[in-house]
C-alpha cells in the first residue's frame, strides 16, 4: 500500500443551509474525489459526527476516472435530530467500514413480495399484481393495508348536440420489481409498470421507488410516470397514490390533520364540539383536538354520549388546492351527502394524517401548493377501513389538456423550429416526492411541523465548495473572487441575476404541475410581460443555459436558495 493510501483522507461535511435535522432521518449524499486520490480496492470509509462519536455509513462508487481511480463515491446514514457537522474518512479495509454497527435493516425476498425490516417497521412490497405496498406494521400492528397507484382518464364527444364526458378508472400494475439496495443503513426498492383501465388498455407507464433507512419509521416515495396517449382523446382528469389504514377504537379517538398555511385543520369523526359543554368536557375536548386519547365517565359524561349518540358521523376530508393562492378543505358524512366547506386558505403546506388508537400515516408531498392542481382525501374514517388518497392531480380541477395551442406551427414568426407540426405531448414525464411516516399515534403539532419541513427541504449533507472545485470532477470553474472591483462587479450580477430570477417566479406565478420548476425565455418590453405565447421564445424548457448556470452558481457558493 502507498504513503498516499496509508494516510486516512478527511473530508469535512455540513448541512445545506447549515441547519440539523429537527427529527432523525436517512440522508443519501456525494463525495467527488480527485483523480488518483481513491484506490477502489484499497479503501472502505467510515463516518464521524462533531464530538468525533461512529455515525454507520453505507458506501458505495457512482463514478470513475479514467486511470480506473475513483470520481465519486455515495454515501447514506442516519442522522439524529440536532446533529450538527460530520467527518467521511477514507480508511483502510484493513480498519473496517463501520457498516455493521445497529441498528440494521434487512430485505428478504419472498415468493410473490419484498420484505424490508427497517428495526422500526416492516413493510411487505408486492413484486406483481394492482398493490405497491401489500402491508406495513409497526410494533407488529398494522398502519397501512395496502398502497396502490390511482387514476381517472376522461374521455369528451358530443352525442345528439350534447357534450358527454366519461370517466375510467385505472391502477397501477407491477410489471418489473427489483431490489437495488438491500441495506445495511439504506434499502431501495424499484417498481415498475404501467395504469390498467376496466377495457384492460393499459398506459401511462410509472416507476416508483421507495427508500428505507435502518432504524426508522419513514418511507420515501418517488414517484415518475411518462404520458403516452392521444391528447386529442386521453384526458387526465385525476393521478394518485391511495393508501388503505385499519380503523380502530372509538369514533372520538380517530383523527384527521391537514396542513394549512397558518396552522392545523384538526377534526374527528366524532367531535365534542356539540350544544354546550361543561367545564369537564371542555377539557376533554382540547384533549381530542391535540390528538390525545380521551375516554368518559358513564355518570358525569351521560348528557354528552346522548348527544354524541346522536351527532353526525364525519366520514370524509379533503383538501384541495386549486392554484397556487387559493385552498380549500371540506368535509362530509357519506358519498351521497353535499361537502361541508370547513376551511380556506392561500398555500397549504401539503401534508396529511389520518389514523386510530392502533396508529396511522402522516404523509407529506413535496411541493404540494407549487404543483397544483393538488388535493389530499381521506375517506371512510367511521368505518373499519379509511382510505387516504394523495391527488398529484386532484380531480376536483378540470382534467390535464395536452393538446396543442393550434393545428399548426409557425417557423418564422414564433421560432418554432419546422415547417410541419411536431408539438406532441406523447413521452413527457413529471416526478413527485413523498415522503411517509408510520405513527404509533397522533403526532403533536410541533411534530407535524417538523415534518413538514422535512418533507419540503429534505435533510441533505453537503461538501464544501473548495472541496467541488479542487478536485476537478465537475470540471472546471472557479470559486467567488471579489479580490478586484471588476471581479467584485462580476460576482454582485451573478448574485443579481438570481435574485432577478427568483423574484419573478413569485411574481410571475410560474407554478403548476408542468411548469413550476421552469423559467421563462425571453421578455417582451413592449407587454411588460414574458414572452409566454411566442413559441420557442416562452418556456427554457430546461435547455442547457440555466441548468449550467444554476448548478455552477451553486458549486461556487454552496447556497441552498440555488440547490
Amino acid at each position: 500500500m502507498t504513503e498516499r493510501h496509508q494516510q486516512k483522507q478527511t473530508i469535512r461535511l455540513s448541512w445545506l443551509g447549515q441547519q440539523p435535522p429537527e427529527l432523525a432521518t436517512g440522508v443519501t449524499w456525494g463525495v467527488p474525489w480527485k483523480q488518483g486520490e481513491l484506490a477502489r480496492e484499497e479503501l472502505s470509509f467510515g463516518l464521524v459526527d462533531a464530538a468525533d462519536q461512529p455515525v454507520p455509513v453505507q458506501s458505495w462508487p457512482t463514478a470513475y476516472w479514467p486511470d480506473g481511480s475513483v470520481k465519486w463515491t455515495a454515501h447514506a446514514a442516519v442522522m439524529r435530530e440536532g446533529s450538527s457537522g460530520y467527518a467521511l474518512r477514507a480508511e483502510s479495509t484493513a480498519e473496517g467500514t463501520g457498516e455493521t454497527t445497529a441498528p440494521v435493516l434487512t430485505v428478504q425476498t419472498r415468493e410473490d413480495y419484498f420484505e424490508i425490516d427497517t428495526g422500526k417497521i416492516i413493510c411487505r412490497v408486492n413484486r406483481s399484481g394492482d398493490s405497491l405496498i401489500r402491508e406495513i406494521l409497526r410494533e407488529g400492528r398494522t398502519v397501512c393495508s395496502g398502497g396502490e397507484l390511482v387514476g381517472i382518464r376522461e374521455q369528451r364527444s358530443q352525442v345528439a348536440g350534447a357534450n358527454v364526458t366519461m370517466e375510467q378508472a385505472s391502477t397501477g400494475m407491477i410489471e418489473q420489481a427489483v431490489v437495488e439496495q438491500s441495506g445495511p443503513v439504506r434499502a431501495v426498492v424499484k417498481l415498475k409498470g404501467r395504469h390498467r383501465m376496466s377495457d384492460n388498455r393499459r398506459w401511462l407507464p410509472f416507476t416508483v421507488r421507495l427508500y428505507f433507512y435502518a432504524g426508522l419509521d419513514t418511507i420515501r416515495l418517488m414517484h415518475t410516470f411518462l404520458f403516452d396517449g392521444n391528447p386529442h382523446q386521453d384526458f387526465v382528469r385525476g393521478l394518485g397514490i391511495r393508501f388503505s389504514l385499519p380503523m380502530h377504537g372509538a369514533l372520538y379517538n380517530r383523527h384527521v390533520r391537514f396542513a394549512g398555511d397558518t396552522g392545523w385543520f384538526s377534526e374527528s369523526p366524532k367531535g365534542l364540539m356539540l350544544w354546550r359543554l361543561s367545564p369537564r368536557q371542555r377539557e376533554l375536548y382540547e384533549k381530542q383536538l391535540a390528538g390525545r386519547r380521551i375516554s368518559f365517565d358513564p355518570e358525569q359524561d351521560a348528557q354528552l354520549l346522548r348527544y354524541l349518540a346522536e351527532s353526525p358521523e364525519w366520514n370524509g376530508f379533503k383538501l384541495v388546492q386549486q392554484g397556487s393562492d387559493g385552498y380549500v378543505i371540506s368535509k362530509r358524512t357519506q358519498e351521497s351527502c353535499s361537502w361541508l366547506r370547513a376551511a380556506a386558505g392561500v398555500r397549504a403546506l401539503g401534508l396529511v394524517y389520518a389514523g386510530s388508537e392502533a396508529g396511522g400515516l402522516a404523509i407529506g408531498v413535496r411541493h404540494f401548493w407549487q404543483k397544483h392542481p393538488s388535493s389530499l382525501e381521506v375517506d371512510g374514517c367511521a368505518g373499519d377501513q379509511a382510505s387516504m388518497t394523495v391527488w398529484l392531480w386532484s380531480p376536483d380541477a378540470p382534467a390535464m389538456d395536452l393538446r396543442h395551442y393550434d393545428t399548426k406551427t409557425y417557423v418564422e414568426s414564433c421560432y418554432e423550429g419546422a415547417s410541419e407540426l411536431r408539438s406532441t405531448p406523447y413521452g413527457i414525464g413529471n416526478t413527485n416526492e413523498l415522503m411517509i411516516w408510520c405513527c404509533s399515534e397522533t403526532p403533536d403539532a410541533s411534530t407535524l411541523d417538523a415534518m413538514t419541513r422535512e418533507k419540503e427541504e429534505p435533510s441533505l449533507i453537503v461538501c464544501a465548495p473548495e472541496r467541488y472545485h479542487e478536485t476537478r470532477a465537475l470540471g472546471f470553474w472557479s470559486l467567488p473572487d471579489r479580490s478586484t472591483p471588476v471581479k467584485a462587479r462580476l460576482e454582485d450580477t451573478l448574485d443579481e441575476l438570481i435574485r432577478f430570477y427568483q423574484n419573478e417566479i413569485e411574481q410571475r406565478r410560474w407554478y403548476g404541475f408542468w411548469d413550476y420548476g421552469d423559467v421563462m425565455h425571453s421578455y417582451d418590453p413592449v407587454r411588460h410581460t414574458w414572452k409566454y405565447d411566442v413559441g420557442g421564445c416562452a418556456w427554457q424548457n430546461t435547455e442547457l443555459a440555466p441548468n449550467y448556470w444554476l448548478w455552477y452558481s451553486f458549486l461556487r457558493t454552496g447556497r441552498a436558495d440555488i440547490f
